[in-house]
């Protein structure tokens, strides 16, 4: 497979600019098959059928006034894509057409469908960058990115499955909006309520980078501990939901540490596989690796 790239999200940039380091990550059925398919009809993203959401694209499209008081769908969309865009100043994306990330893609709509947040705004974007980095990182409003030198590391299809549900449950759980803190969402959301997406003013324009650059710095350090547990344990658990092995995250914990030393530094659990271990023995459903996927795996990053 050729390494097929292209600067399709270059629409992004027009929100952030500059370059910035990844998060370093460390920093899942008899169904599956149904839920490929599903997801195969729509690559990037799931569909969108939450009345809110509906709204605010209407409102969007028709230029209209916006009115949340809290942080709603379309706000955590222009906020993450920022974010997203500042962070993938130093890589290049892979293009949007190259199997491996249609394949991520696939997968990511199938974990996504598992989690209690499967309709962000615009959908889940699930972009792959080159680099030799072992990282993924998620930004509000379903950005997910994840590195070739992740897709390189992991073994199988389930251990792609819990890095992407950890990724998916820090949007699900708005990790990047509460870090931030507050009052500083709250001066964003008052100065966006007459914003477009299109037609920015230029002080709701500054706040946004201002806000989407802070974001940015705490993703590329990592979320608190007890995030990153939290996200820990939304992996396993959306992986169950959606028909993967919730048991390959401590087994990919334990090879990363083997290899670097570390779960991923200090704002990660200290006993992070052990957590995860004893989180496993919580949940009900148990979904065995499956030999099939981990060779569908190996055939979609030969290429790499």
């Amino acid at each position: 497979m050729s390494k097929q790239r292209s600067s399709w999200f270059g629409t992004v940039a027009v929100l952030a600019g500059g370059s910035a380091g990844v998060l370093l990550w460390f920093s899942g059925c008899a169904s599956i098959s149904d839920g490929m398919q599903l997801a195969a009809g729509s690559m990037t993203s799931l569909p969108v059928d939450i009345p809110l959401v509906q709204h605010a694209a209407r409102a969007t499209q028709a230029g209209a006034k916006l009115v949340y008081h809290e942080s709603g769908p379309l706000q955590e969309y222009q906020l993450g894509r920022g974010v997203t865009a500042s962070l993938l100043g130093a890589y290049q994306p892979v293009a949007a057409q190259a199997p491996v990330s249609q394949y991520v893609n696939r997968v990511g709509a199938v974990v996504a469908a598992g989690s209690n947040a499967p309709n962000p705004y615009d959908g889940y974007r699930f972009i792959v960058v080159e680099t030799a980095e072992i990282n993924a990182f998620a930004a509000p409003g379903g950005f997910i990115v994840v590195t070739t030198g992740m897709l390189r590391f992991l073994r199988g299809e389930d251990e792609l499955a819990v890095i992407l549900g950890h990724e998916v449950g820090h949007v699900e759980l708005q990790h990047a909006i509460r870090d931030v803190g507050r009052e500083n969402l709250t001066t964003f959301l008052d100065a966006s309520k007459d914003l477009a997406l299109e037609q920015q003013d230029p002080q709701a324009v500054q706040l946004l980078n201002q806000l989407t650059g802070e974001m940015t710095g705490k993703i590329r350090q990592g979320y608190s501990v007890e995030f990153e547990a939290a996200a820990d344990r939304r992996a396993m658990a959306i992986c169950g939901r959606a028909g993967y092995d919730g048991a390959a995250l401590p087994v990919i914990l334990e090879r990363f540490k083997a290899k670097t030393g570390t779960y991923g530094g200090a704002n990660y659990p200290q006993q992070r596989s052990d957590l995860a271990r004893q989180f496993l023995r919580t949940l009900a459903v148990e979904t065995p690796a499956s030999p099939a996927r981990t060779a569908r795996y190996q055939r979609a990053i030969a290429g790499l």
